[in-house]
């Protein structure tokens, strides 16, 4: 049972409470007609609920409240009153009442109503306790934003400057806010000059140059800078984000700037560099020895080569540690380990990989590494595949930040064979050692400006010179022939020396001293100084005439490539920078819809490849060059024309290279067709672009939180709601509800709310943090399965409008308002008494005293209520409100009985008028059902006309006389209490809005409100 202290201090409304509502057995009610007693009472004795009157002598409801609260007390309080003053609601709720009742009207429903109000009130002060915990945790969130942010108007002047801010530059944000003039540049820069900020609001190239890697996103601009100021003068690297900022109507109020400190980032990045240089550098020196020690294989691993670089084209293993874990395996370590896929090491030891006999040789490498950041150059070791057969490799570990963590970056390479080859070297040194002494290669090694610095003794027998004839001498006129060859070698030798790279192995006609003309083919390398400029090269050259058997060897790979070409799944080509095919196999032409490799040649070699089988044929040309420019493999999508005309998404993996035999550039490579794939990615990508936009352009704020493990996360935002925060939600994108419950707790319950429910709320709050001191409306929508997404609007200006009316009507209604409270007071009790008499008295003689008797207190109660009613017209400010909603709301509190009710106004259309519109709409249903007759239909709907909006309510009843179609509109006129139509014009006319009744008697009724052009809209719906 609730127990109540019901206070007032007319005994008569006591005594009928007392008795309406303790007749349920639900409640216990304590009456008591002095605020000051019942005070006293509430010190001595537990209530779960009070009932109070407004107007009493010695101390009125509101004043009560206040010492109730003050007290600490948070009971809930309902104030039960004949004052309908809107400035009363105000104080009371502002003084912490819970609920507002008016007196007045039919008893039976008044107390009924109140008694519902009292155990909404109990409820809900019940679940405010366990809310109230965790507003506490959110009011300080705000202080810990990361990054430093400040905001401009588009005058230039400081809005905003963080805390975070005031750490990064030393000044305060009271020393810079309401500053221009560039004011925000001196910390960072010394100087007053525009920053990124200022391009978000005007383009300007000079800025803009400042900005070497600038991005853009939308309207947002991403940046890096170095800031040598910063950090009282350490100065920092910075990542900028600046993006503008709308006001409600999409209109630029300036702009907002987020700078975060990415000095160590861009420190760690440079270090992997040189940890990849130091490890390409020991892997030259690898390749060096290897194709020292291989040399007398060479011939015809060159012609293996070409097959695996084809059809093998993973690079070496490559792995990363951190601490003892694997946190990264490429696929070529995948294979290396013989896993199923990274993920099966991921996560684990790498010593889990590493043979025990190398386990203390590796820890100390690796403390090195990360003790010390030093690199740990080549090594031997034994791993150990999943199946535990042990590899043998050599490797090569580099210092690396992974993840602001110290680690390890290794490059292994399986040297199994290489181990094996060596042995056998080894144990066969003795044997082979004249051969290689003897080797028929040359070694030379030149300088930058083309001049001999080296050449082995072989190679000085071989062009007969002797080592002081040769060295310093240009190699032009010397071993190479300034005339007499087919082509121009002097150039040739320039672009060897301009373009090192692209020369890595060339044939070219050479001479002797005594004139003999050789053919030498020439392995090269770039040598580099300590500052890694280019000065020299380091070239072995071998006689090339006596290599028939080495032809022999490369004409049986050559048959091997071809078996596996021509039954590969996927399209192989061969062809020349000029747009021809020298051969394709089978799966390409079928992929390209020809029936047999030689059609598609001949057809392409017509026309061109470019022309003939690329939808964009320039972009072939751009593909080549940078082959050939690079000399590594390229992989790229393209698109290309089937013969049928069609197209097909290509995945395309090819390189440049110098055919050894003909010393003619050419083209190698695959085509995987990913047409399919690139259908789903299109309409996928479609159709989150569609969705991104609306989004974002929506003129509401608009949150997205998503259900997880019980809680919300926020994981999306428009941009009316950054600007609608001041700039603030990108700090919290990806927390959850808990994490921000203090900084904003109504509209994180509101979300709760909505998913539980599963339906649409609205919320009105001030706000603390996001924008202080504004009013914000808000509503939750639930999206299945699991997002709620609130839309938000701030209604400041509408709400300051409200609070100046209700003080210019304060002292004008003061007078009608103690008026009525009286009279209120009076006709609830005689209603009250009255009824309980009909109840005593069950005479059916008396039936009809006893109805007149309640008319007549009914009729003075609607002509009060009437005032009321009247007097509230205009209090509050106009504001945009749903049309659509608005007959709906009505339709559901009219008594309607079997009339059905057609709402065809449209959604999203919305007029400007007092918020007594919703009686207009229930006026009108309700006369239609008092007077329409044999109803069956009100249909609501919407027109335009000369460019003024137009809502129509029409019914099949039986219509009004063409003599009545002004007088309704008169007050007093009808048959129930004569003033709903009289009010229904009042309200609307606020806003200029009239209304007339256009049907046809004997055919129903029908009101046209017609609508001034600026207090109408049609909002897209969303």
């Amino acid at each position: 049972m609730i127990s109540i202290l019901y206070v007032d201090d007319e005994p008569g409304m006591l005594d009928i409470g007392k008795l309406f509502l303790e007749r349920g057995g639900q409640f216990s009610v304590d009456i008591i007609t002095s605020a000051p007693a019942a005070l006293t009472l509430l010190d001595s004795k537990k209530y779960d609920a009070v009932i109070a009157d407004y107007q009493m002598p010695e101390m009125d409801g509101i004043e009560f409240l206040k010492r109730v609260r003050t007290s600490g007390n948070i009971i809930p309080f309902i104030l039960f009153t004949g004052r309908g003053r809107e400035d009363i609601v105000i104080q009371a709720l502002n003084a912490g009442a819970d609920f507002y009742l008016q007196k007045g009207g039919e008893p039976v429903s008044q107390f009924t109503e109140l008694a519902h109000q009292v155990s909404q009130a109990v409820q809900q002060r019940r679940a405010e306790a366990s809310i109230r915990d965790h507003e506490r945790r959110e009011a300080d969130i705000i202080n810990f934003l990361p990054d430093a942010t400040f905001a401009i108007d588009t005058a230039g002047t400081v809005i905003a400057w963080n805390r975070a801010m005031e750490e990064m530059t030393g000044v305060k944000a009271a020393e810079i806010l309401e500053k221009g003039n560039y004011e925000y540049a001196i910390p960072g820069y010394h100087e007053r000059r525009p920053v990124l900020i200022d391009l978000v609001l005007h383009e300007d190239p000079a800025v803009e140059a400042h900005y070497p890697l600038l991005k853009r996103n939308g309207r947002a601009l991403i940046a890096e800078a170095i800031s040598p100021f910063l950090y009282s003068g350490r100065g920092a690297t910075l990542r900028l984000i600046a993006t503008p900022l709308f006001d409600n109507r999409g209109r630029i109020t300036g702009a907002i700037e987020s700078l975060r400190d990415i000095t160590k980032r861009v420190k760690a990045e440079a270090e992997l560099r040189a940890a990849v240089e130091q490890i390409t550098a020991a892997e030259e020196e690898l390749r060096s020895q290897y194709n020292e020690l291989a040399r007398s294989e060479r011939l015809i691993r060159e012609s293996e080569e070409n097959f695996h670089s084809l059809v093998e084209t993973a690079p070496d293993a490559i792995f990363i540690w951190v601490g003892e874990t694997f946190v990264y395996v490429n696929p070529a370590m995948v294979r290396l380990i013989g896993a199923e896929s990274a993920d099966q090491l991921l996560g684990t030891s790498f010593y889990d990989r590493i043979h025990p006999s190398c386990h203390e040789g590796i820890r100390e490498r690796a403390r090195m590494v990360t003790e010390e950041r030093k690199p740990a150059g080549l090594k031997e070791t034994v791993f150990l595949k999943m199946d535990g057969t042990p590899i043998e490799i050599e490797s090569a570990v580099a210092a690396f930040q992974y993840h602001n963590n110290p680690a390890g970056l290794v490059i292994l390479r399986d040297v199994t064979h290489r181990k094996k080859a060596d042995r056998l070297l080894r144990e066969s040194e003795e044997k082979y050692r004249e051969l290689v002494e003897n080797a028929n290669s040359i070694i030379l090694k030149w300088d930058k400006t083309g001049n001999v610095t080296f050449l082995n003794e072989y190679a000085q027998r071989f062009f007969g010179y002797t080592g002081d004839e040769i060295i310093g001498k240009p190699v032009m006129g010397t071993i190479v022939p300034a005339t007499g060859s087919d082509r121009d070698l002097s150039l040739m030798i320039e672009d060897i020396i301009r373009h090192p790279g692209d020369h890595t192995v060339n044939e070219n006609e050479n001479i002797t001293k005594d004139g003999q003309r050789v053919w030498i083919r020439w392995q090269n390398k770039p040598l580099f100084d300590e500052n890694g400029q280019f000065d020299g090269l380091f070239s072995i050259g071998t006689d090339i005439t006596e290599r028939r058997s080495a032809e022999k060897a490369l004409r049986a790979s050559e048959e091997h490539f071809r078996t596996l070409f021509e039954n590969a799944p996927i399209g192989i080509f061969h062809s020349l920078p000029d747009g021809k095919f020298i051969d394709v196999n089978p799966a390409f032409a079928r992929m390209l819809g020809y029936d047999s490799p030689e059609e598609l040649i001949d057809v392409v070699n017509r026309r061109g490849i470019a022309e003939t089988l690329y939808v964009t044929p320039e972009k072939r040309s751009v593909l080549v060059k940078e082959a050939t420019e690079s000399g590594k493999w390229q992989a790229t999508e393209n698109l290309y024309r089937r013969k049928d005309s069609s197209t097909l998404h290509g995945l395309l993996s090819f390189r440049s290279y110098i055919n050894s035999s003909s010393g003619r550039q050419e083209l190698e490579g695959f085509i995987v067709d990913i047409s399919d794939r690139k259908v789903a990615e299109e309409a996928l990508q479609a159709s989150e672009i569609r969705f991104r936009e609306q989004y974002q352009n929506n003129p509401l704020a608009i949150l997205t939180w998503q259900h997880r493990d019980g809680d919300f996360v926020l994981i999306g935002y428009n941009k009316a709601a950054e600007a609608l925060s001041g700039g603030l939600l990108h700090e919290f994108l990806g927390k959850t509800a808990s994490e921000l419950y203090e900084i904003r707790p109504e509209i994180v319950s509101q979300v709760r709310q909505c998913f539980l429910d599963r339906t649409v709320t609205s919320l009105e709050i001030v706000a603390k943090h996001f924008l202080p001191g504004r009013s914000i409306y808000s509503i939750a929508a639930f999206v299945p399965p699991d997002l709620v997404m609130v839309h938000m609007e701030d209604i400041s200006g509408r709400k300051a409008a409200e609070e100046a009316l209700r003080e210019a009507n304060k002292k004008l209604n003061l007078l009608y308002s103690v008026t009525r409270h009286d009279i209120n007071n009076q006709l609830m009790a005689l209603g009250g008494f009255i009824e309980l008499l009909h109840e005593k008295i069950p005479d059916p003689a008396l039936e009809y005293y006893f109805s007149w008797i309640m008319q007549a207190v009914n009729r003075i109660a609607a002509m009060i209520r009437f005032t009321k009613e009247y007097e509230a017209i205009g209090i509050t400010a106009p504001l945009w409100q749903g049309t659509r909603t608005l007959v709906d709301t009505a339709a559901k509190q009219s008594q309607l009985g079997n009339i059905t009710v057609k709402n065809d106004i449209p959604g999203g259309t919305e007029v400007f008028a007092d918020p007594l519109i919703i009686k207009v709409f229930y006026n009108l249903m309700d006369n239609a059902v008092r007077y329409g007759g044999k109803i069956t239909t009100i249909r609501f709907s919407w027109e335009e006309q000369n460019g003024k909006g137009i809502i129509v309510c029409e019914d099949d009843g039986m219509g009004i006389l063409y003599a009545d179609k002004d007088r309704i509109f008169a007050k007093g006129f009808g048959k129930n209490t004569g003033f709903g139509l009289f009010l229904a014009r009042e309200v609307l006319s606020i806003t200029g809005i009239t209304i007339r009744e256009t049907g046809e008697a004997g055919k129903g009724a029908r009101f046209e409100m017609t609508i001034p052009g600026e207090a109408y809209r049609l909002s897209p719906v969303h």
